[in-house]
Protein backbone atom coordinates (compact mmCIF):
# COMPACT_ATOMS: atom_id res chain seq x y z
CA UNK A 1 0.00 0.00 0.00
CA UNK A 2 0.88 3.50 -0.69
CA UNK A 3 1.58 6.20 1.95
CA UNK A 4 -2.28 7.50 1.43
CA UNK A 5 -3.81 3.95 1.50
CA UNK A 6 -1.88 3.24 4.51
CA UNK A 7 -2.99 6.70 6.20
CA UNK A 8 -7.03 5.95 4.96
CA UNK A 9 -6.36 2.13 6.46
CA UNK A 10 -5.03 3.72 9.80
CA UNK A 11 -8.02 6.18 10.34
CA UNK A 12 -10.81 3.78 9.47
CA UNK A 13 -8.50 1.02 12.01
CA UNK A 14 -9.01 4.27 14.22
CA UNK A 15 -12.42 4.72 13.78
CA UNK A 16 -13.84 0.54 14.34
CA UNK A 17 -11.40 1.25 17.56
CA UNK A 18 -13.48 4.60 19.05
CA UNK A 19 -16.97 3.02 17.99
CA UNK A 20 -16.23 0.00 20.30
CA UNK A 21 -15.09 2.20 23.12
CA UNK A 22 -18.35 4.58 22.79
CA UNK A 23 -20.38 1.38 22.36
CA UNK A 24 -19.28 -0.20 25.53
CA UNK A 25 -19.86 2.87 27.04
CA UNK A 26 -23.04 3.20 25.87
CA UNK A 27 -24.27 -0.70 26.87
CA UNK A 28 -22.33 0.07 30.34
CA UNK A 29 -24.69 3.76 30.96
CA UNK A 30 -28.06 1.96 29.29
CA UNK A 31 -30.27 2.25 32.20
CA UNK A 32 -30.19 5.95 31.57
CA UNK A 33 -32.13 5.65 28.40
CA UNK A 34 -32.18 2.22 27.34
CA UNK A 35 -34.51 2.78 23.90
CA UNK A 36 -31.89 5.96 22.70
CA UNK A 37 -28.98 3.64 23.86
CA UNK A 38 -30.23 0.67 21.71
CA UNK A 39 -30.31 3.36 19.09
CA UNK A 40 -26.74 4.68 19.73
CA UNK A 41 -25.58 0.92 19.95
CA UNK A 42 -26.98 -0.13 16.42
CA UNK A 43 -25.71 2.67 14.98
CA UNK A 44 -22.37 2.22 15.91
CA UNK A 45 -22.31 -1.27 14.96
CA UNK A 46 -23.28 -0.33 11.36
CA UNK A 47 -20.59 2.31 11.28
CA UNK A 48 -18.03 -0.36 12.38
CA UNK A 49 -19.46 -2.33 9.25
CA UNK A 50 -18.78 0.21 7.18
CA UNK A 51 -15.46 0.50 8.04
CA UNK A 52 -14.38 -2.67 7.69
CA UNK A 53 -16.00 -2.40 4.06
CA UNK A 54 -13.91 0.16 3.26
CA UNK A 55 -10.82 -1.64 4.92
CA UNK A 56 -11.27 -4.22 2.75
CA UNK A 57 -11.62 -2.25 0.01
CA UNK A 58 -8.30 -0.38 0.56
CA UNK A 59 -6.47 -4.02 1.10
CA UNK A 60 -8.14 -5.44 -2.31
CA UNK A 61 -6.94 -2.49 -4.17
CA UNK A 62 -4.00 -2.86 -6.76
CA UNK A 63 -5.02 -6.52 -7.10
CA UNK A 64 -5.62 -8.06 -10.94
CA UNK A 65 -6.81 -11.29 -9.65
CA UNK A 66 -10.64 -11.83 -11.54
CA UNK A 67 -12.22 -13.08 -7.68
CA UNK A 68 -11.31 -10.54 -5.87
CA UNK A 69 -12.80 -8.00 -7.76
CA UNK A 70 -15.81 -9.98 -7.08
CA UNK A 71 -15.34 -9.60 -4.18
CA UNK A 72 -14.43 -5.45 -4.12
CA UNK A 73 -17.79 -4.96 -6.25
CA UNK A 74 -19.87 -6.53 -3.31
CA UNK A 75 -18.16 -4.72 -0.54
CA UNK A 76 -18.30 -1.71 -2.41
CA UNK A 77 -22.20 -1.98 -3.17
CA UNK A 78 -22.75 -2.93 1.08
CA UNK A 79 -20.62 0.06 1.95
CA UNK A 80 -23.12 2.58 0.40
CA UNK A 81 -25.97 0.33 1.91
CA UNK A 82 -24.24 0.72 5.31
CA UNK A 83 -24.39 4.21 4.68
CA UNK A 84 -28.30 4.19 3.40
CA UNK A 85 -28.99 2.30 6.75
CA UNK A 86 -27.22 4.56 8.36
CA UNK A 87 -29.04 8.04 7.07
CA UNK A 88 -32.42 5.99 8.20
CA UNK A 89 -31.48 4.52 11.68
CA UNK A 90 -30.49 8.91 12.34
CA UNK A 91 -33.65 9.68 11.48
CA UNK A 92 -35.03 7.21 13.67
CA UNK A 93 -32.81 8.45 16.39
CA UNK A 94 -33.98 12.02 15.82
CA UNK A 95 -37.63 11.32 15.43
CA UNK A 96 -37.94 8.93 19.06
CA UNK A 97 -36.49 11.93 21.15
CA UNK A 98 -38.12 14.61 19.61
CA UNK A 99 -41.33 12.17 19.74
CA UNK A 100 -40.42 11.89 23.50
CA UNK A 101 -39.87 15.50 23.75
CA UNK A 102 -42.70 16.72 21.84
CA UNK A 103 -44.91 13.97 21.45
CA UNK A 104 -45.02 14.20 17.40
CA UNK A 105 -44.38 12.60 14.93
CA UNK A 106 -42.13 13.57 11.51
CA UNK A 107 -44.47 10.27 9.53
CA UNK A 108 -44.41 12.71 6.49
CA UNK A 109 -40.43 13.69 6.38
CA UNK A 110 -39.58 10.03 7.42
CA UNK A 111 -41.75 9.05 3.97
CA UNK A 112 -39.41 11.15 2.13
CA UNK A 113 -35.99 10.20 3.59
CA UNK A 114 -37.35 6.59 3.33
CA UNK A 115 -37.82 7.27 -0.51
CA UNK A 116 -34.90 9.05 -0.96
CA UNK A 117 -32.71 6.11 0.43
CA UNK A 118 -34.52 3.43 -1.36
CA UNK A 119 -33.66 5.75 -4.80
CA UNK A 120 -29.64 5.68 -3.78
CA UNK A 121 -30.20 1.72 -2.84
CA UNK A 122 -31.85 1.15 -6.13
CA UNK A 123 -29.27 2.93 -8.07
CA UNK A 124 -26.42 0.98 -5.63
CA UNK A 125 -27.61 -2.15 -7.23
CA UNK A 126 -27.48 -0.65 -10.48
CA UNK A 127 -23.48 0.05 -9.89
CA UNK A 128 -22.89 -3.27 -9.70
CA UNK A 129 -23.49 -4.07 -13.11
CA UNK A 130 -22.72 -0.55 -14.30
CA UNK A 131 -20.55 2.54 -13.33
CA UNK A 132 -23.38 4.71 -11.66
CA UNK A 133 -22.53 4.93 -8.30
CA UNK A 134 -18.82 3.24 -8.37
CA UNK A 135 -16.36 2.05 -10.67
CA UNK A 136 -13.18 -0.49 -9.76
CA UNK A 137 -10.53 0.42 -11.84
CA UNK A 138 -8.32 -2.05 -14.25
CA UNK A 139 -6.15 -2.25 -10.90
CA UNK A 140 -8.97 -3.17 -9.09
CA UNK A 141 -9.22 0.36 -7.00
CA UNK A 142 -12.26 1.69 -6.00
CA UNK A 143 -13.48 5.11 -7.45
CA UNK A 144 -16.51 6.87 -7.37
CA UNK A 145 -18.68 6.65 -10.12
CA UNK A 146 -19.69 9.68 -12.86
CA UNK A 147 -22.93 10.23 -11.22
CA UNK A 148 -22.08 9.78 -7.58
CA UNK A 149 -23.10 13.09 -6.93
CA UNK A 150 -26.66 11.90 -7.08
CA UNK A 151 -26.39 9.30 -3.72
CA UNK A 152 -24.77 12.87 -2.39
CA UNK A 153 -27.75 15.16 -2.99
CA UNK A 154 -30.01 12.95 -1.88
CA UNK A 155 -28.51 12.23 1.18
CA UNK A 156 -28.23 15.68 1.54
CA UNK A 157 -31.25 16.09 0.95
CA UNK A 158 -32.37 13.55 3.84
CA UNK A 159 -30.07 15.31 6.05
CA UNK A 160 -31.88 18.93 5.16
CA UNK A 161 -35.01 17.34 6.66
CA UNK A 162 -33.39 16.36 9.76
CA UNK A 163 -32.00 19.74 10.54
CA UNK A 164 -35.34 21.20 9.52
CA UNK A 165 -36.82 19.00 12.22
CA UNK A 166 -34.32 19.78 14.94
CA UNK A 167 -34.36 23.47 14.27
CA UNK A 168 -38.85 23.36 14.26
CA UNK A 169 -38.58 21.72 17.54
CA UNK A 170 -35.06 23.11 19.32
CA UNK A 171 -37.22 25.02 22.57
CA UNK A 172 -38.41 21.14 23.14
CA UNK A 173 -34.95 19.86 23.13
CA UNK A 174 -32.94 19.79 25.88
CA UNK A 175 -29.57 21.99 24.96
CA UNK A 176 -26.75 19.47 24.67
CA UNK A 177 -29.49 17.06 23.85
CA UNK A 178 -30.04 19.23 20.65
CA UNK A 179 -26.38 19.87 19.66
CA UNK A 180 -25.85 15.85 19.97
CA UNK A 181 -28.78 15.39 17.41
CA UNK A 182 -27.55 18.14 15.36
CA UNK A 183 -23.81 16.96 14.76
CA UNK A 184 -24.87 13.94 13.38
CA UNK A 185 -26.53 15.51 10.61
CA UNK A 186 -24.24 18.51 10.01
CA UNK A 187 -21.04 16.73 10.18
CA UNK A 188 -21.88 14.53 7.83
CA UNK A 189 -23.19 16.67 5.63
CA UNK A 190 -20.07 18.94 5.91
CA UNK A 191 -18.17 15.44 4.70
CA UNK A 192 -20.55 14.92 1.86
CA UNK A 193 -19.79 18.67 0.79
CA UNK A 194 -16.05 18.23 0.91
CA UNK A 195 -16.12 14.73 -1.13
CA UNK A 196 -18.37 16.97 -3.54
CA UNK A 197 -15.66 19.23 -4.09
CA UNK A 198 -12.96 16.85 -4.51
CA UNK A 199 -11.25 16.38 -1.02
CA UNK A 200 -10.89 13.07 -0.76
CA UNK A 201 -13.04 9.92 -0.95
CA UNK A 202 -12.81 9.18 2.45
CA UNK A 203 -13.88 12.43 4.25
CA UNK A 204 -18.09 10.78 4.09
CA UNK A 205 -17.35 7.72 6.17
CA UNK A 206 -15.05 9.61 9.13
CA UNK A 207 -17.31 12.57 9.65
CA UNK A 208 -19.87 10.12 10.28
CA UNK A 209 -17.67 8.42 12.66
CA UNK A 210 -16.32 11.77 14.47
CA UNK A 211 -20.20 13.11 14.66
CA UNK A 212 -21.44 9.58 16.37
CA UNK A 213 -18.35 10.05 19.03
CA UNK A 214 -19.32 13.40 19.29
CA UNK A 215 -23.01 12.45 20.02
CA UNK A 216 -22.27 9.57 22.56
CA UNK A 217 -20.07 12.04 24.44
CA UNK A 218 -22.54 14.08 24.59
CA UNK A 219 -25.27 10.97 25.94
CA UNK A 220 -22.72 10.26 28.18
CA UNK A 221 -22.03 13.54 29.79
CA UNK A 222 -25.66 13.89 30.67
CA UNK A 223 -25.70 10.53 32.12
CA UNK A 224 -22.62 11.85 34.36
CA UNK A 225 -24.76 14.67 35.45
CA UNK A 226 -27.80 12.60 36.43
CA UNK A 227 -25.84 10.77 38.49
CA UNK A 228 -24.61 13.42 40.56
CA UNK A 229 -27.91 14.73 40.97
CA UNK A 230 -29.29 11.81 42.11
CA UNK A 231 -26.21 12.03 44.97
CA UNK A 232 -27.50 15.29 45.69
CA UNK A 233 -30.98 14.72 45.95
CA UNK A 234 -30.32 11.50 47.75
CA UNK A 235 -28.39 13.55 50.26
CA UNK A 236 -30.88 16.17 50.57
CA UNK A 237 -33.72 13.65 51.54
CA UNK A 238 -31.86 11.76 54.17
CA UNK A 239 -31.25 15.23 55.30
CA UNK A 240 -35.10 16.19 55.41
CA UNK A 241 -36.08 13.42 56.98
CA UNK A 242 -33.21 13.07 59.84
CA UNK A 243 -34.95 16.64 60.83
CA UNK A 244 -38.13 15.27 61.46
CA UNK A 245 -37.18 12.18 62.66
CA UNK A 246 -37.37 13.68 66.52
CA UNK A 247 -41.32 14.03 66.06
CA UNK A 248 -42.54 10.73 65.07
CA UNK A 249 -40.79 9.50 68.18
CA UNK A 250 -41.88 11.49 70.61
CA UNK A 251 -45.24 10.45 69.00
CA UNK A 252 -44.47 6.83 69.20
CA UNK A 253 -43.18 6.91 72.58
CA UNK A 254 -46.40 8.83 73.77
CA UNK A 255 -48.71 6.28 72.26
CA UNK A 256 -46.99 3.59 73.75
CA UNK A 257 -48.22 5.50 77.17
CA UNK A 258 -51.68 6.19 76.39
CA UNK A 259 -51.71 2.46 75.13
CA UNK A 260 -51.25 0.97 78.43
CA UNK A 261 -54.32 3.25 80.15
CA UNK A 262 -56.62 1.59 77.44
CA UNK A 263 -56.62 -1.68 78.42
CA UNK A 264 -60.42 -1.93 78.38
CA UNK A 265 -61.27 -0.72 75.02
CA UNK A 266 -60.29 -2.73 72.48
CA UNK A 267 -61.23 -0.67 69.47
CA UNK A 268 -59.13 1.86 70.86
CA UNK A 269 -56.03 -0.53 71.13
CA UNK A 270 -56.57 -1.41 67.53
CA UNK A 271 -55.82 1.64 66.71
CA UNK A 272 -53.06 2.45 68.60
CA UNK A 273 -51.31 -0.29 67.80
CA UNK A 274 -51.93 0.70 63.72
CA UNK A 275 -50.93 3.89 64.23
CA UNK A 276 -47.71 3.23 66.05
CA UNK A 277 -46.89 0.28 63.44
CA UNK A 278 -47.26 3.31 60.66
CA UNK A 279 -45.02 5.21 62.41
CA UNK A 280 -42.82 2.57 63.36
CA UNK A 281 -42.51 1.52 59.47
CA UNK A 282 -42.02 5.59 58.82
CA UNK A 283 -38.93 6.00 61.02
CA UNK A 284 -37.68 2.80 60.11
CA UNK A 285 -37.65 3.93 56.06
CA UNK A 286 -36.85 7.48 57.20
CA UNK A 287 -33.05 6.29 57.65
CA UNK A 288 -32.84 4.53 54.14
CA UNK A 289 -30.96 6.42 51.48
CA UNK A 290 -31.62 3.36 48.57
CA UNK A 291 -34.77 1.27 47.65
CA UNK A 292 -36.67 -0.75 49.86
CA UNK A 293 -38.23 -4.25 49.86
CA UNK A 294 -41.96 -3.74 48.06
CA UNK A 295 -43.12 -6.22 51.52
CA UNK A 296 -41.69 -3.53 54.16
CA UNK A 297 -43.45 -0.44 52.27
CA UNK A 298 -46.61 -2.26 51.76
CA UNK A 299 -46.74 -2.79 55.72
CA UNK A 300 -46.77 1.29 56.20
CA UNK A 301 -49.16 1.82 53.37
CA UNK A 302 -51.53 -1.24 55.42
CA UNK A 303 -50.76 0.46 58.40
CA UNK A 304 -52.16 3.62 57.13
CA UNK A 305 -55.49 1.67 55.33
CA UNK A 306 -56.35 0.45 58.90
CA UNK A 307 -55.63 4.13 60.12
CA UNK A 308 -58.67 4.79 57.33
CA UNK A 309 -60.53 1.94 57.91
CA UNK A 310 -61.10 2.82 61.54
CA UNK A 311 -62.00 6.39 60.97
CA UNK A 312 -64.33 6.34 58.05
CA UNK A 313 -65.39 2.56 58.34
CA UNK A 314 -66.88 1.38 54.92
CA UNK A 315 -67.21 4.55 52.75
CA UNK A 316 -63.39 3.49 52.09
CA UNK A 317 -63.10 0.14 50.38
CA UNK A 318 -59.60 -1.11 49.51
CA UNK A 319 -58.85 -4.46 47.47
CA UNK A 320 -55.44 -5.71 46.92
CA UNK A 321 -54.17 -7.83 44.24
CA UNK A 322 -50.40 -8.62 45.13
CA UNK A 323 -48.91 -11.01 42.66
CA UNK A 324 -45.17 -10.37 43.03
CA UNK A 325 -43.27 -8.09 45.78
CA UNK A 326 -39.77 -9.92 44.84
CA UNK A 327 -38.21 -6.35 44.12
CA UNK A 328 -37.39 -3.07 45.72
CA UNK A 329 -38.59 0.87 45.59
CA UNK A 330 -38.26 3.81 46.52
CA UNK A 331 -39.28 4.59 50.61
CA UNK A 332 -42.79 6.21 50.57
CA UNK A 333 -43.49 6.16 46.59
CA UNK A 334 -46.65 3.48 46.81
CA UNK A 335 -47.62 5.34 50.31
CA UNK A 336 -47.79 8.43 48.88
CA UNK A 337 -49.62 7.34 45.84
CA UNK A 338 -52.02 5.69 47.94
CA UNK A 339 -52.13 9.02 50.43
CA UNK A 340 -52.69 11.18 48.00
CA UNK A 341 -55.59 8.71 46.34
CA UNK A 342 -57.08 9.11 49.05
CA UNK A 343 -56.89 12.90 50.28
CA UNK A 344 -57.04 14.19 47.24
CA UNK A 345 -59.22 11.88 45.17
CA UNK A 346 -62.09 9.98 46.92
CA UNK A 347 -62.17 12.40 50.18
CA UNK A 348 -63.42 14.96 47.53
CA UNK A 349 -66.36 12.82 46.50
CA UNK A 350 -69.51 13.99 47.57
CA UNK A 351 -70.15 11.95 50.50
CA UNK A 352 -66.09 11.03 50.60
CA UNK A 353 -67.16 7.13 49.64
CA UNK A 354 -65.13 5.32 47.07
CA UNK A 355 -62.87 2.41 46.08
CA UNK A 356 -59.26 1.85 46.42
CA UNK A 357 -57.25 -0.82 43.96
CA UNK A 358 -54.12 -1.41 44.51
CA UNK A 359 -51.76 -4.24 42.43
CA UNK A 360 -48.95 -5.30 41.95
CA UNK A 361 -47.44 -7.77 39.60
CA UNK A 362 -44.69 -8.39 36.73
CA UNK A 363 -45.18 -7.71 32.71
CA UNK A 364 -42.43 -7.40 30.36
CA UNK A 365 -39.56 -7.00 32.08
CA UNK A 366 -40.97 -4.79 34.68
CA UNK A 367 -42.38 -4.83 37.96
CA UNK A 368 -44.79 -2.89 37.68
CA UNK A 369 -47.21 -1.24 40.79
CA UNK A 370 -51.07 0.05 39.83
CA UNK A 371 -53.20 2.11 42.21
CA UNK A 372 -56.54 3.37 40.87
CA UNK A 373 -59.25 5.19 42.61
CA UNK A 374 -62.51 5.97 41.28
CA UNK A 375 -62.17 9.48 43.11
CA UNK A 376 -62.83 12.91 41.80
CA UNK A 377 -59.48 12.77 39.27
CA UNK A 378 -57.32 16.16 38.36
CA UNK A 379 -56.29 17.43 35.15
CA UNK A 380 -52.09 15.90 34.68
CA UNK A 381 -51.25 18.61 32.68
CA UNK A 382 -52.51 21.40 34.67
CA UNK A 383 -50.57 20.56 37.71
CA UNK A 384 -47.79 19.52 36.90
CA UNK A 385 -47.18 23.02 34.48
CA UNK A 386 -48.40 25.44 37.55
CA UNK A 387 -45.33 25.07 39.71
CA UNK A 388 -46.70 27.07 42.59
CA UNK A 389 -49.92 24.07 43.04
CA UNK A 390 -48.83 22.38 46.25
CA UNK A 391 -51.63 20.29 46.30
CA UNK A 392 -50.11 17.07 43.70
CA UNK A 393 -46.29 18.41 45.76
CA UNK A 394 -46.19 14.48 47.29
CA UNK A 395 -47.16 12.98 43.55
CA UNK A 396 -44.26 15.11 41.86
CA UNK A 397 -42.18 14.16 44.18
CA UNK A 398 -42.75 10.25 43.92
CA UNK A 399 -42.10 10.97 40.27
CA UNK A 400 -38.65 12.47 40.75
CA UNK A 401 -37.58 10.33 42.94
CA UNK A 402 -38.92 7.12 41.35
CA UNK A 403 -36.73 8.32 38.59
CA UNK A 404 -33.54 8.80 40.35
CA UNK A 405 -33.19 6.00 42.40
CA UNK A 406 -34.72 3.15 40.39
CA UNK A 407 -34.40 4.04 36.85
CA UNK A 408 -38.12 3.74 36.95
CA UNK A 409 -41.02 5.52 35.87
CA UNK A 410 -44.38 6.93 36.54
CA UNK A 411 -47.71 6.91 34.26
CA UNK A 412 -50.71 8.74 35.14
CA UNK A 413 -54.20 8.77 33.39
CA UNK A 414 -56.39 10.77 34.99
CA UNK A 415 -59.42 13.14 33.58
CA UNK A 416 -61.56 15.46 36.27
CA UNK A 417 -64.39 13.02 37.45
CA UNK A 418 -63.54 10.16 36.08
CA UNK A 419 -60.78 8.74 38.97
CA UNK A 420 -57.29 8.29 38.78
CA UNK A 421 -54.73 5.41 37.65
CA UNK A 422 -51.08 5.32 38.47
CA UNK A 423 -48.71 3.29 37.29
CA UNK A 424 -45.24 2.93 39.17
CA UNK A 425 -42.84 1.22 36.45
CA UNK A 426 -40.18 -0.46 37.79
CA UNK A 427 -37.12 -1.85 35.14
CA UNK A 428 -36.18 -5.65 36.36
CA UNK A 429 -32.85 -5.62 37.38
CA UNK A 430 -30.28 -8.43 36.71
CA UNK A 431 -28.16 -10.11 38.55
Amino acid sequence: MNNIRTFLFSLEIWGIILCVIAGICVYNTRSYDSKVSTRMIRLLIVEILQDICEIVLIVLGNSDLRWMRYISTAVAFMAFLFNILLILMSAGLIGYIVKKATGRKMSIRNTIIRCFCAINAIFAAVSVFTDFYFVLDEHNVFRRGPYVFVYHIMTLGCLAILLTELLIFRKDLEGRAFFGQLAIVVIPAGGIILELLGYGNYSVNISTTVSYILLISIFESDYAELLVAKEKMVRDEQIRLFNHQIQPHFIFNTLTAIRSMCEEDSKAIMGIDSFAAYLRGCVDMMTKTECVSVKNEMSVVDSFLEIIKMRFGDKIKTEKNIEDIDFTVPPFSIQCIVENAYYHGIRKKEGGTGNLWISIYSKDESNIVEITDDGVGFDPEKIFNNKEDETHIGLTNTIRRVEAMSGGDVVIDSGTGRGTTVKLIFPVKRT
